[in-house]
């Protein structure tokens, strides 16, 4: 790894919320070649992580790609990281995420003056259309982002989820002010518990935060957005069944969209899961399929 590839970033939203960033420059792993004045930069990809999931998780893959000429900005969501809720003044909802966290970040990629990309995980991938900037991405990769509604899960799963999303989750939320994540396999980050009750709202609905009764408009944002899409499902994935990828996907605008499914066997390892695709051992053939798919 290059010592000098991360750097640490403040980007500003348009609500004045600060968010914790790191920059990967893809420099710091081609600086002889770029000397040589051979390769240009690829662009820069904007990695929206999954609910719970700090960034840094992401920093691997960030780094493979910028090996491949590609800058990465990594980021945490506002409420979580090392810039945890302020609860006398924290009054931000889910969507905002989307609607303003993944929005600077695209912003502030765009100043970099190089073609951006995207790459969701879980609700990552949910929120590109939520934010007005999705239209300077030239393409994205969905992986294991679903509509998450309980009625969805294949079998008596769905019964689990049910009781998850109703009682569980809600049950425990009413009892920290700062979620627990971890304890509920929903990641490593302390999230800010009133939002984690939003999310169990959205999945008890059929189009999950596309419901009209929530309120954000996000079908017209969706089919507004034309962003080319690959959207990823693993057929051990017990987060992200297929017939909820497949709603997510239904949603989004234009026709330039893909599901690729990939199995553990097809990838020559034992698990996948719901984000097992961020261990170095994917790099091939995994990561080089993603990379294929962004330089195209």
């Amino acid at each position: 790894m290059k010592e000098n590839a991360r750097i640490p970033v403040t980007v500003e939203c348009s609500d004045g919320y600060p968010l914790d960033a790191t920059f990967i420059d893809s420099s710091a792993f081609n600086a002889i070649e770029e000397q040589s004045g051979s390769p240009q930069k690829k662009g820069v990809i904007v990695f929206a992580s999954a609910l719970g999931v700090d960034c840094s998780h992401y920093f691997k893959l960030a780094e493979y790609f910028a090996q491949q000429g590609f800058d990465a900005i990594c980021f945490n969501y506002r409420g979580t990281g090392k810039r945890p809720a302020n609860y006398s003044e924290f009054t931000s909802s889910l969507a905002d995420w989307g609607r303003r966290d993944v929005d600077a970040i695209i912003r502030h990629a765009s100043t970099l003056d190089l073609p951006i990309y995207y790459i969701g995980h879980s609700i990552g991938g949910q929120l590109l259309p939520l934010s007005d900037s999705s239209h300077r991405v030239q393409r994205a990769i969905l992986l294991a982002a679903s509509a998450p509604y309980w009625a969805r899960w294949p079998g008596l799963s769905k019964i689990k989820l049910l009781l998850t999303c109703k009682l569980i989750l809600p049950a425990a939320a009413s009892c920290y002010r700062d979620f627990p994540s971890a304890k509920f396999g929903l990641g490593n980050l302390v999230i800010p518990s009133n939002l984690v009750n939003e999310w169990c709202r959205w999945m008890s609905k059929p189009d999950y935060f596309l419901e009209d009764s929530f309120g954000l408009g996000a079908k017209a944002m969706f089919r507004e957005c034309e962003v080319p899409i690959r959207a990823y499902a693993f057929s051990d994935d017990a987060m992200a069944p297929l017939a909820n990828i497949e709603k997510l996907v239904s949603f989004w605008g234009g026709d330039k969209k893909e599901i690729a499914m990939r199995n553990p066997e097809g990838l020559k390892v034992k698990r996948i899961g719901h984000s097992g695709f961020l261990r170095p051992n994917f790099q091939t053939p995994f990561w080089e399929e993603l990379s294929d798919f962004l330089s195209r």
